[in-house]
């Protein structure tokens, strides 16, 4: 109860602040890129890489990093690549300032969506053919490893355990590169279904042995009674046949014991009760000392020669006992499942239509949790194609699959496991403190504490109002201020404030704040000896680059006389005439750019009625 009205008062405060929010597109995760190369050109001793790598088509959007450890091979660094993004890559080495040799090369960050994953009870498939021809693929669960082959992205797991969340480490290296090796690795995680309590699970398929020894239309009721859509054993390849096979052998005393196959609807057309026609390599008879057109029903047999069984036809009113099996639902493997919109308590999320692959009996569920903590669940209707998850935790990364679940406990997965995080909350009133021609100082108020939410940073978007180039400057979550320097003075900028998630995700924000930054004071200010006078004095100064008038304040150290100001152009040396000898006067010197006056300069100078008595005056 406390938890969900924290997050009804989480909520409201939330919608009080949204109309004033900016809520950017959710960014796509990330993906670390490793670059590994040994010396280029061979022997010329490089002192350093410059690695410089952007968007494809994108070439005002620059990354740039400097390697300077090139003592030990190979040497390396690693890249942050958006998911699906196409990046041009350049390593440039260097030796006295000069650049020795330029390499390039293409790639893309790796996304979850380059692999196709389908779950059943007991096997995980991957299909990676999106990927395989530009990359070698290694995946490999807790110590077992398996490398793709050429030509072929698949991998089948099998002999897994049903209803368990499994985590696969894949390893894309890159082809086709002669002097570089570029890898990257991506967690999945996969979780397989389960059959009903008391069902044993293979593949997609569950059954039950009944030692009740019952004729064999019988056997077929009380299979349909017992699970919806379930039937008499049906075996559709050897690899099933094999299980059958080998769970029998764990089953003492069992020498016969009825299938699903038949002759019943033709003599001699062998079907499934499902249909389908009998496929598999072992031979079919019947008893010889029976008759053939009277043994309809077949069972398996233990062959006593060996600890194999074989299919005999046999009198269908007979009493055996049977085995009973029913299908998990499965979909096809286009299906969709995908997030439409992410907010700090709440995510959305469409999918393909369900609604004809779900067999009778299996509800839609939408399932997701947070760490390891126990799974929520909610259900949703089967003609459904989208569904929104409210009350989650702002800055936390959630799983959500979907899965079909019948009442007596089976679970089919019906889609991969989708890893979101929510946006953090936002900071609040961000704005300046001092601004001068070289800094400018923040500070703002954090997020409204909560429990509940989390978020690893803050970030501080600068874009520069001449250029349109963004800078981004991270901040620590401990810290409510900042002092921004290497700025351009009497320039425009506009700042907003984000918070991140661990993962990257961003916080909305408020509009940015707009900052002209001051105009730079001059950079000396000076009186030569030879330039002071009884009644006046000469005065130097350095304009910056920027401006082009100068103000000048002339006041006396005592309260005689007026204090005296000047505005000139296109100068750094004025005559101020007129003063009063022997007086001290403090004289001060601001660079004028549209009106917008530097701080200002100070340098103090004493007249004296003799030249000798004058001093040399420097700030």
């Amino acid at each position: 109860m406390g938890q969900a009205i924290l997050l009804l008062l989480l909520l409201k405060y939330l919608l009080q602040g949204s109309e004033c929010l900016v809520c950017d597109q959710v960014r796509k995760p990330s993906r670390a890129v490793l670059l590994e190369w040994t010396e280029f050109p061979k022997g010329e001793h490089a002192e350093y890489y410059i690695v410089t790598y952007q968007l494809t088509n994108a070439f005002n959007q620059k990354n740039i990093r400097n390697i300077s450890e090139v003592e030990q091979e190979p040497i390396s660094t690693t890249v942050l690549l958006e998911e699906n993004k196409h990046y041009d890559i350049t390593i440039e080495s260097l030796k006295n300032g000069q650049i020795l040799s330029v390499k390039s090369f293409k790639t893309r960050g790796i996304s979850e969506n380059d692999i196709k994953i389908f779950a059943t009870a007991t096997t995980i498939s991957f299909n990676l053919s999106a990927v395989t021809k530009g990359f070698a693929v290694s995946v490999s669960l807790n110590d077992t490893s398996r490398v793709t082959q050429k030509n072929s992205g698949f991998f089948v797991w099998n002999d897994l355990t049903p209803g368990t969340l499994y985590t696969f480490e894949f390893i894309f290296d890159q082809l086709h590169l002669d002097f570089i090796n570029v890898s990257q690795s991506l967690e999945v995680q996969a979780e397989t279904g389960t059959c009903s309590k008391g069902w044993l699970a293979f593949q997609s398929s569950c059954y039950r042995m009944d030692k009740e020894s019952k004729p064999w239309k019988v056997a077929q009721e009380t299979c349909e009674n017992s699970s919806q859509e379930a039937h008499l054993l049906n075996i559709g390849s050897e690899e099933e046949r094999g299980f059958i096979s080998s769970y029998l052998q764990t089953v003492s005393h069992m020498v016969m014991l009825w299938t699903g196959l038949n002759d019943l609807k033709e003599e001699g057309r062998l079907l499934w009760t499902d249909g389908s026609h009998y496929s598999l390599k072992a031979n079919v008879s019947p008893l010889s000392m029976l008759p053939a057109n009277e043994t309809d029903c077949y069972a398996l047999q233990r062959d006593p020669t060996g600890p194999d069984y074989f299919f005999m036809g046999f009198f269908c009113f007979i009493q055996l006992p049977y085995i009973c099996e029913y299908e998990l639902p499965q979909i096809p493997e286009d299906s969709i499942f995908t997030v439409s919109d992410i907010k700090t308590t709440e995510v959305t999320f469409m999918w393909s239509y369900m609604d004809i692959w779900l067999k009778s009996g299996f509800a839609l569920v939408m399932k997701y949790y947070f760490d390891h903590l126990k799974p929520h669940s909610l259900s949703l209707p089967v003609n459904t194609t989208q569904a929104k998850i409210v009350q989650l935790c702002p800055g936390l990364c959630y799983r959500f699959l979907l899965v079909a679940r019948n009442p007596e406990g089976a679970q089919a997965i019906l889609s991969p496991i989708l890893k979101v995080e929510t946006r953090p909350l936002n900071s609040q009133k961000l704005e300046t403190t001092y601004v001068s021609s070289a800094e400018i100082h923040l500070k703002w108020n954090p997020p409204q504490h909560s429990s509940c939410a989390h978020f690893h940073y803050y970030l501080i978007n600068i874009l520069d109002g001449e250029t349109n180039a963004w800078e981004q400057l991270p901040i620590e979550k401990n810290k409510t201020s900042t002092v921004i320097g290497n700025i351009k003075p009497y320039h425009q900028y506009q700042l907003y404030l984000q918070n991140v998630a661990e993962k990257g995700t961003l916080s909305c924000h408020e509009k940015p704040i707009l900052i002209t930054t001051a105009v730079s004071p001059p950079t000396a200010v000076f009186i030569q000896p030879e330039d002071v006078q009884e009644e006046s004095v000469i005065l130097h100064w350095k304009l910056s680059q920027e401006s082009q008038e100068s103000y000048i304040q002339v006041k006396p150290s005592a309260d005689v006389g007026e204090t005296k100001k000047f505005l000139v152009n296109n100068t750094e040396e004025f005559k101020i005439d007129f003063l009063i000898p022997g007086m001290t006067y403090e004289i001060a010197v601001a660079n004028v750019n549209n009106g917008n006056m530097s701080e200002l300069k100070t340098v103090q100078c004493t007249l004296s009625k003799t030249l000798l008595s004058s001093g040399n005056y420097r700030l």
